[in-house]
């Protein structure tokens, strides 16, 4: 059994923190309000900025996904983009530009842009 000393019993019993280690600062809901505002915006330009660098749009990059899972899980992954570099051949895409749009999303092979890529996720 753990005994509590008496001067914590006394500083919880008078609604004091319970020792150095217990501070909890009182927030309104006002600020409560204002601070989730700001995180919201703060995530949004995040992932607005991010998206930018992605060169196809929320629906192309939908059936890329699409494509290149359908690929995968009929013939696995190889570790290699070769899907992905298949469907931006038969859609005029850029390669370079694709493949940095999946890097920052983490996209570094086929079964990783099925996985990392998904248009929800990066466009919202």
């Amino acid at each position: 059994m753990i005994t509590v000393p008496a001067y914590v019993r006394a500083e919880v019993a008078d609604g004091g923190p319970a020792g150095p280690w217990h501070h909890r600062q009182v927030v309104s809901a006002e600020e409560r309000a204002r601070r989730r505002q700001l995180r919201d915006a703060y995530k949004h330009a995040e992932r607005t900025a991010r998206a930018a660098l992605m060169p196809l749009d929320k629906g192309e990059l939908d059936d890329l996904v699409k494509f290149v899972d359908a690929r995968v899980v009929a013939e696995g992954c190889d570790h290699t983009r070769r899907f992905t570099v298949q469907w931006a051949a038969e859609h005029q895409v850029s390669l370079d530009r694709l493949v940095e749009g999946l890097e920052e999303f983490d996209g570094y092979c086929d079964c990783e842009v099925v996985m990392n890529c998904d248009p929800d996720q990066i466009y919202g």
